[in-house]
């Protein structure tokens, strides 16, 4: 595989993990606007917890090519800050 179709390739699975960071963000939002639906809640958990796995093993293996492959440091900028999202406000407040 030359350059041009890894970065082809990197940026696919780029795209798929934005997809479904975006697809775990939408179901804990769901469980918080349906706290009191318990067989809803039962459901949306289980499928938060095999996306939220999916989703970090997707962010390791992006992270690995990165390494692999560019050499790039893939910390995160210095002055960067971690935004606040629905999901980990939600998990905030179930430790409260």
């Amino acid at each position: 595989m030359n350059n041009h179709e890894f970065l082809q390739v990197l940026q696919a699975i780029q795209i798929e993990k934005f997809g479904l960071h975006n697809f775990v963000e939408h179901l804990d939002l769901a469980m918080y606007e349906l706290p009191d639906d318990i067989e809803k809640q039962r459901k949306l958990k289980e499928l938060r917890q095999i996306s939220g796995a999916d989703y970090m093993r997707l962010k390791e293996i992006v992270i690995e090519l990165n390494e692999r492959f560019t050499g790039n440091d893939t910390a995160e900028p210095a002055g960067s800050s971690k935004q606040w999202t629905v999901g980990t406000l939600s998990r905030l407040e179930d430790r409260s």
